[in-house]
């Protein structure tokens, strides 16, 4: 009796398999009553709002409910996105702790009243400076500068930007680092500089800090960012600038190894593939950017966090080297410097300061208030001396 059955049983297998194999028909999980993310039948899934129906994931968020940063259309059955983070369940931090994690589109909303006011109560060790060009005209546009530091303290950061594609636009993080032993006691202020066509813009953002008694504000109505942040520069060129001080993080029971993500892959992207749309992955259902599995669009490398970003490497050599072919040997060693010399910079660098010798492996810069030098000898690591004029 016991042979025959597990006879029986093997053969169940083997079609099983069979049929698994074969276009048309249904999968192993649907043949075992489970969905396509090995949900169950008549269960639901983590990715919320599905329901696993008969081996196929309908959205049904009445029954299932929505994810954080989410809310239910109870007449479509399907999750939408919150006005801001905290209409669901959704809280503006510094960091994402406690397996917390960023929900991208809502984190503007925990720094819209910052944005508005030029105001900053500083949340945590370090902030992001979101900054967007626009060209608006078919023309080119040529030599744009930013930077971005609070006086006293550095090294702040900043880009050079060579050209900028008519009608294109760009975009940036700025980060800005704070010291541990910053003294919380004397008052700062975060400048931002764009420099265009012999123009210095400049924006100023008076910077506090949390204490247990102050009240931290979140703008409920994200409709006001726009007022007040976008400037016209020229009548070619617009730009645009974010602080962000928090991120809105939430709860997500689906588990991830990235610190944020943009949304659901709601069905639109098959798990743990690729997205049309670089460097967008589906990692068990979060929609996150991952550039070392999916690359990313033309003009774009891929950084550190898995995330693309401009190619601005060669423009910033330009604007320290003036010249328009630079040598192989040159370039190796501008490549370590011209990063660090853009963030230390606290005014445009006049190009014919610059000198390089090759022969010493060596580089002198100098503005008006500091001199930099950088040496880098064979198979030993770069340094750098320099000397700040008070």
């Amino acid at each position: 009796m016991k042979r025959g059955y597990i006879i029986s049983l093997i053969i169940l297998l083997f079609i099983t398999l069979s049929l698994s194999n074969s276009s048309g028909f249904l999968t192993v999980f649907a043949v075992f009553g489970s969905c396509s993310d090995n949900t169950i039948n008549n269960q639901c899934s983590l990715e919320q709002p599905f329901y696993c129906s008969n081996g196929e994931l309908i959205k049904n968020c009445n029954l299932c409910g929505c994810a954080q940063g989410y809310n239910c259309n109870t007449i479509s059955n399907e999750c939408e996105l919150a006005s801001y983070c905290g209409e669901s369940n959704g809280v503006c931090q510094a960091i994402c702790e406690n397996n917390l994690i960023e929900l991208v589109p809502l984190t503007e909303s925990c720094n819209g009243g910052e944005n508005l006011n030029k105001q900053i109560d500083l949340a945590g060790s370090s902030l992001i400076l979101e900054v967007k060009l626009e060209n608006t005209n078919e023309a080119p546009i040529t030599g744009i500068s930013a930077l971005a530091y609070i006086p006293s303290l550095s090294p702040g950061d900043g880009f050079f930007l060579q050209t900028l594609e008519g009608l294109a636009t760009f975009e940036k993080g700025l980060i800005i680092n704070f010291p541990s032993n910053l003294d919380k006691n004397k008052s700062y202020e975060l400048i931002f500089n764009l420099i265009y066509q012999d123009k210095v813009l400049e924006e100023r953002y008076a910077i506090n800090f949390e204490t247990p008694e102050q009240f931290v504000f979140t703008l409920n109505n994200i409709e006001f960012l726009t007022d007040g942040t976008e400037v016209n520069l020229v009548e070619d060129l617009k730009y645009d600038i974010k602080v962000v001080n928090r991120k809105c993080c939430v709860a997500s029971k689906i588990q991830t190894n990235t610190n944020s993500f943009i949304g659901y892959c709601n069905g639109k992207v098959t798990y743990n593939e690729c997205s049309n749309e670089k460097p967008l992955f589906c990692d068990n259902g979060l929609l996150i950017q991952d550039c070392s599995k999916c690359g990313c669009p033309n003009n774009f490398i891929c950084n550190k966090d898995k995330k693309c970003e401009y190619i601005i490497m060669d423009q910033e050599i330009q604007k320290f080297y003036n010249t328009e072919k630079i040598d192989k040997n040159e370039a190796a060693l501008l490549e370590f410097a011209v990063p660090n010399f853009v963030r230390i910079a606290r005014s445009p660098i006049d190009p014919e300061k610059i000198k390089v010798d090759i022969a010493k492996s060596k580089i002198l810069v100098s503005t008006d208030k500091v001199n930099l030098e950088v040496t880098k000898q064979l198979n030993e690591l770069p340094r750098i001396d320099i000397v700040i004029e008070e």
